[in-house]
């Protein structure tokens, strides 16, 4: 069929333009599922570079135009060869130069095989969405069946955090696509929709973070520069679509606000005393500790005997056995979960368990919310406990928000006592771990990264780094005239975002995602 949607885009295209088509499409799919994948895209464009070298009069010519774009994208491989100089261990600085490469290699190749053909452009698009696409529906048939499923792990090679944002760049892509062109409006709705509800249903917090924010930023820009120059009706819709988005925050502060209440604010006032019994006539214990977890205070209330008894009589299980699908013990588990239900800690809470509360808590869920699908619920709730028992015990194990504010913290200690000019390259890891290790263990928390490029650029370079890579990430599109085009925004919120959640440039996806893009809107500007 010649009509066919790849000939529409790979038509007439060269030989040599399909082996650089390729390398990126490789670096694409990837930085998706694949580091293997992404490994061969490496070679294979260092291979590339070496074939264009072998023009040395243009590469260098394009080379020496462009070195001022290349340092800016590869700003922070550039700070961690300065940093070495400052470095207590030189072996694993070099370890982190060579990880690091990719941010050199890749604006390098995308410089020597610009421009690239618009139809290609589009088509590496097109594979980016399709792969999105493809991950999502994946890791919804993954959801679907098992009810228990781990949504932090829905697709397989994909960190939780990266996917999301990904996830939140291929709506932006898709939306703004059908704005400026008018082509495909329902298709492109309905994928956005799609998309938007994955987000939702597998509580993928970054994501839609990364959404509301790059909506901000597009609503401030409409008010301040696009406003006057609008025709009437474009203005109407404008301020509808303004106001529908503060009527969604609105609406959303509201829920959230009212989920706190249910969750925060007691509903069992019955008295307590020493008096307190259960129907069997056994006396209940108060630890009276505030502790309380979906309007019902844990630690009140509590026969442990009767529901050690019980739990025995009705399952055949002992307390102190682990959970059949979950490395917890029943123990740990059965008081929340009783207590999640607005049921004292005795006999007749264990009776009131149905078999589906027993399945709830043989796969280690603490809490009867944290089973609800297709709500973001869950994970508020697992967020509200995460910040009551810190506050309440300083326990900081199997609570990711928890780990990543104390991680950060730490972080933020280095930075105090290396503020100018920081701890060196090579050194920022293990002297972030080793200063969290003085007080928490790896069984509390395995990763002591700071989450945050920011942070980490900051401990490893001081404040001068800091402030050299800021200087690139704002010069570049200043330099290119890019602020104006609306891609490039989406995708410098969505990268600020990425680098906000994680440190984002430490890992070989992010890296790969940060670098491939920019380098291919900076470098190809007249195709956006």
């Amino acid at each position: 069929m010649k009509n066919n949607w790849i000939n529409n885009y790979l038509s007439d295209i060269k030989c040599e333009e399909y082996f650089h088509a390729f390398n990126i499409l490789l670096l694409v799919i990837g930085m998706m599922f694949s580091p293997f994948l992404i490994t061969v895209g490496l070679c294979s464009s260092v291979l590339g570079i070496i074939v264009r070298l072998f023009q040395w009069k243009e590469s260098i010519k394009l080379l020496s135009q462009s070195w001022k774009i290349i340092m800016c994208i590869s700003i922070v491989f550039l700070l961690d060869i300065f940093g070495i100089f400052f470095s207590n261990n030189k072996t694993e600085a070099f370890n982190v130069i060579v990880h690091q490469i990719p941010l050199f290699i890749i604006p390098i190749y995308i410089c020597l095989i610009s421009p690239i053909k618009k139809k290609i452009f589009d088509f590496l698009i097109l594979i980016y969405i399709l792969s999105m696409l493809f991950g999502t529906i994946w890791g919804f048939v993954v959801y679907l069946k098992n009810d228990y499923a781990d949504v932090r792990k829905l697709v397989i090679g994909a960190r939780n955090i990266a996917f999301a944002i990904k996830t939140a760049f291929a709506i932006i892509i898709l939306l703004i696509y059908a704005y400026k062109t008018k082509k495909h409006k329902k298709k492109i709705v309905v994928l956005s929709l799609w998309f938007f509800i994955f987000l939702i249903i597998t509580q993928m917090i970054s994501g839609l973070l990364s959404l509301v924010f790059i909506t901000l930023v597009f609503s401030l820009i409409i008010i301040f520069r696009r406003l006057k120059s609008l025709s009437k009706r474009q203005t109407i819709i404008y301020r509808s679509f303004a106001w529908g988005f503060v009527i969604f925050i609105c609406l959303s502060c509201l829920w959230i606000v009212g989920q706190y209440n249910n969750y925060f604010i007691a509903k069992d006032t019955t008295p307590l005393s020493a008096n307190n019994k259960t129907l069997s006539g056994n006396v209940y214990t108060h630890a009276q500790d505030d502790f309380i977890e979906n309007g019902y205070y844990v630690n009140n209330f509590v026969c442990e005997k009767e529901v050690e008894e019980e739990w025995e009589k009705i399952y055949n299980k002992s307390l102190d056995d682990t959970c059949e699908y979950s490395p917890y013990t029943y123990r740990s588990v059965i008081f929340r979960y009783i207590n999640s239900k607005g049921l004292h800690k005795d006999k007749e809470g264990v009776r009131a368990l149905n078999e589906k509360d027993f399945d709830n808590i043989n796969h280690g869920y603490a809490n009867v919310v944290y089973a609800e699908r297709f709500s973001l619920k869950p994970r508020l709730y697992q967020t509200f406990f995460e910040f009551e028992r810190f506050e309440k015990t300083g326990n900081v194990s199997e609570m990711s928000l928890i780990q990543r504010y104390v991680c950060l913290k730490n972080a933020c200690k280095l930075i105090v006592q290396n503020f100018w000019f920081g701890i060196g390259t090579g050194d920022e890891k293990e002297v972030i771990d080793k200063t969290l290790r003085e007080k928490y263990t790896v069984v509390e928390i395995e990763d002591s990264d700071p989450h945050n490029q920011f942070i980490y650029e900051w401990v490893g370079f001081g404040i001068i780094g800091l402030c050299l890579m800021i200087v690139a990430l704002v010069y570049l599109p200043t330099k290119l005239k890019l602020w104006k085009n609306i891609y490039f925004i989406s995708f410098f919120v969505i990268s600020i975002c990425y680098m906000f959640s994680e440190s984002a440039l430490r890992m070989v996806a992010g890296m790969i995602f940060y670098a491939l893009f920019l380098s291919l809107m900076t470098f190809n500007k007249k195709n956006l």
